[in-house]
This record gives structure tokens, sequence and C-alpha cells, in this order.
């Protein structure tokens, strides 16, 4: 009986840290740029400026062939108040 008590301890132990990871992963910028909503993408370009520059690079070619309009502008308003982001013809460039 023992046994049966620490086994569903461990398995909930384990369902709580797997769901806990999988919150996580939900929050990153990168899950945002692909599966997030409009609003949360848009969200997403006024807040480039605080990702490193390799980050915002991948997110900003990523994010500026979406095909939402708002995002798209959002994007390359993040490009233009961002010193550290390339110009935004050399990201179109790459995609």
């Amino acid at each position: 009986m023992r046994w049966t008590k620490r086994k569903w301890f461990w398995v909930l132990t384990g369902l709580l840290v797997a769901a806990d990871a999988g919150y996580r992963l939900t929050r990153t910028a990168e899950f945002i740029a692909r599966f997030g909503s409009d609003r949360a993408r848009a969200n997403l370009c006024r807040a480039l400026p605080a990702l490193s520059a390799s980050r915002q690079e991948a997110l900003l070619t990523r994010l500026l062939q979406d095909p939402v309009e708002d995002v798209r502008l959002a994007c390359i308003t993040a490009c233009a108040k961002s010193s550290a982001a390339p110009p935004v013809d050399d990201l179109l460039d790459c995609a």
C-alpha cells in the first residue's frame, strides 16, 4: 500500500513539472512569434529591444513576413526605434 502512495506522488510530481515546462515554453518570444495571436505578436514587436541582437534579428525576419499588416507595421516601428536591430532592408533581403 505504501508503494502505491509513493508511485502516485511521483506521477503527480512529474505531471506538475511537465505542465510547468509547457507553460514556460508558451511564454517564450519564439513561441509567441510562431503561434501567438495577432495582438500578442504585435506586442512582441514592441518588446523586441529588450532581447539580444541575435534573437532580435531572428524574430524580426519572421515577423516581417507576417500576413497581418498590424504586426508588420509594429515590427518596422520596432526596427526604427532599436539601435541594435539591423535595418529593415537587410532583413527583407534575407527573407
